[in-house]
This record gives C-alpha cells, structure tokens and sequence, in this order.
C-alpha cells in the first residue's frame, strides 16, 4: 500500500518484472499455487517430513489443503513404515493425523475429515492397518 503512494504504477509493474519468481511465490496465493511445486518442493525434498510438522504445529491450513488435494491418495496408498516416539505407522496419512492429535491441531485435523468425507474416501483404500508400539524394557 505504501508503495502505490510513493511510486506509480508503471514503475511498480517495472519493478515487479525484476522480482524473481522464487521470491513470488511467497508473496501472492496465485503466484504459491502456480510456481510452489517447482520450486519449493525441490528444496523441501529431504527435510519433506519436517515441514508437515511445521505446517500441522503452525496450523497452517491453507498449505495442508494444498498438499491434501496433490499427496492424499499418495499417502493412503503408499506402505511405508514411518516410525515416531516408539511406534511404527503404516502409512503416511495415519502418521500426520497422529500429530494433528498430538499436537491439538484441531483446525488440521477436521481439515482431513472434511476431506475424506468430501471426497467419499473408501474405507478399504485407507488401510486400517495397526499402529504398532515398541517398548524395550529391561528384564532380569
């Protein structure tokens, strides 16, 4: 806002042509949802498991219905072992309610229902499988 009052509009346009889209993409929802998939999602490749807990811990639900509507069938259909403070999740989306709950992320939590629901998830490609829990103790 404080720009349109010192420049005008054809220099503010100039400007913005200069701007790289990297640093666009931070800026604007259309620029995130247009360019975020080449450019942040590269970076985030190893640390991916780091950012949703960030994303869950900050309740950031716009980023959560984003990833939700491009990784979802991705996270249910995937076995993967995800293992977290003693236990062991079978897939990936039974790993980030996990820390919703844990978290008392409401907002994502109900962001995840609401998006099975919406999307009339079937109940057999979800995979109920167990969360396995591992306690070593010691035993004389």
């Amino acid at each position: 806002m404080l720009f349109y009052k010192i420049f005008s509009i054809e220099v503010i346009e100039i400007i913005w042509n200069y701007i790289p889209i990297s640093t666009k993409v931070w800026i604007t929802k259309e620029y995130y949802e247009k360019y975020h998939y080449s450019i942040i999602y590269p970076k985030l490749k190893l640390r991916y498991h780091s950012y949703m807990r960030y994303v869950i811990k900050n309740q950031c639900s716009y980023l959560m219905k984003i990833n939700l509507n491009e990784h979802y069938a991705i996270w249910c259909n995937k076995l993967i072992n995800i293992k977290y403070k003693d236990k062991t999740y079978p897939t990936y989306i039974s790993y980030i309610k996990m820390l919703a709950l844990e978290n008392t992320s409401n907002k994502i939590y109900s962001l995840i229902k609401n998006y099975e629901k919406n999307n009339k998830i079937n109940k057999s490609l979800k995979l109920n499988r167990k969360i396995k829990h591992k306690k070593n103790q010691w035993r004389n």
